[in-house]
């Protein structure tokens, strides 16, 4: 039986031929291989890249040094003690919509993982929307076993978006046991207040260097989609390929600048006011001896606002370890700049811990002097009055 023949026995007059266009389309643009699946046929593209492939600033074997410590802080979760990059799948999907909703589904996923010393890409492409189920089920073969994935925006968009289209498909959900290290979260702690935005292209430039000489707009990767599943026409879909492989490549690389931009204060990415960023991220996760260097740092540079909350973090941290002389000295430096935050602290600290009551009511009174009107005097006229009835007992204060 022609092959036609047999495809129309199965799929239906005229099936057959859309799907051997387009199958001989693509593979003409893309070269791969049709992968038959217990749920039917997908289309596969494999790529290898050695240890030493560059991208950007870092080669992909590097990427395997990284200490499960950094990756913890890098995702402020604990639960990436365990983490190694061999256990590792990093997932990027192209759909068929950029904002989700009913019908959205992903055509494309790339993924990434390190066998050996060799990071492969596996690009899984479904030819028409038949094909989805097989494209679901290739996925969560390559994932099963894998306890960690590593994402951009996936937390958001990526994975909640696969694992509806699996529950639709009746098929298991395959990410709630794997644990979701997302890099747009990561990004913004680190650069979200010195870069305009954390988009995938910004991060990209201008932390990893990379500038893609060969792209197209993600908006415009649907079309380009439907367009192949409505005439077969698949010249259009070599820059979406190399667009998703590309994604898969930023995820090992950015995660490696992540873990190296927490664990150095030297490290060439940061600027004064990441070095703060860093810092309240050790902060939030109370390593506060590993806070310290970060502010230290950061306040030899920054001027103006930015150096007052990064004085006042550093005090606080200060108190925090019990260092009380350098938290005081910190609090001092900031009163030329009437920091609130700096008065109060000074005045408890005076009133109870040094005991020094009239070091607290001298710092309360020049406080009220500043901040009399706003909202922060009903709280220092509420200390100084507790302050004197400590200095000066049985003195009548007025109402």
């Amino acid at each position: 039986m022609e092959l036609r023949d047999r495809l129309e026995e199965i799929l239906g007059e005229g099936k057959s031929e859309a799907l051997i266009k387009s199958t001989g389309g693509i593979q003409h643009y893309v070269p791969g291989q049709s992968l038959l699946t217990e749920y039917g046929s997908c289309y596969c593209v494999s790529t290898e890249y050695p240890a030493g492939y560059m991208y950007g600033h870092h080669s992909l074997g590097s990427v395997m040094e990284l200490d499960a410590e950094s990756v913890c802080v890098a995702g402020k979760d604990s639960r990436f003690f365990s983490f190694d990059t061999k256990d590792c799948i990093f997932l990027d999907a192209e759909t068929t919509g950029l904002h989700g909703g009913a019908g959205t589904c992903a055509f494309l996923i790339g993924v990434g993982f390190y066998e050996g010393d060799t990071f492969h890409v596996q690009q899984i492409f479904m030819r028409d929307y038949d094909e989805e189920t097989a494209l679901l089920s290739t996925l969560s073969r390559l994932v099963k076993n894998r306890r960690f994935i590593v994402t951009y925006n996936g937390k958001s968009f990526d994975v909640p978006l696969i694992e509806s289209r699996l529950i639709m498909s009746r098929m298991k959900a395959v990410f709630s046991s794997v644990e979701h290290l997302d890099l747009l979260h990561a990004a913004r702690r680190v650069w979200g207040r010195s870069l305009e935005d954390c988009r995938l292209h910004t991060v990209e430039q201008r932390v990893l260097g990379v500038k893609r000489l060969r792209d197209m707009p993600g908006e415009e990767i649907p079309s380009r989609f439907f367009a192949f599943v409505s005439s077969g026409d698949a010249s259009g879909l070599p820059l979406v390929f190399e667009h998703n492989r590309n994604d898969v490549l930023f995820l090992p690389v950015l995660m490696k600048e992540v873990c190296g931009a927490v664990k150095d204060v030297t490290h060439r990415t940061l600027s004064p006011i990441d070095l703060y960023s860093i810092g309240v991220v050790y902060d939030s996760l109370s390593k506060r001896n590993e806070t310290l260097p970060f502010y230290r740092k950061a306040l030899k540079s920054l001027r103006g606002s930015a150096r007052a909350a990064v004085a006042y973090r550093l005090g606080m941290t200060y108190k925090r370890l019990g260092r009380w002389d350098e938290a005081v000295s910190a609090w001092k430096r900031l009163l030329e700049s009437d920091t609130y935050g700096a008065y109060e602290e000074l005045a408890k600290y005076y009133e109870h811990v040094s005991r020094e009551l009239d070091e607290a009511e001298a710092v309360v009174v020049k406080a009220l002097n500043i901040f009399r009107g706003t909202i922060y005097e009903g709280k220092l006229e509420h200390r100084r009055r507790r302050i004197v009835r400590k200095l000066r007992p049985g003195v009548h204060l007025g109402s």
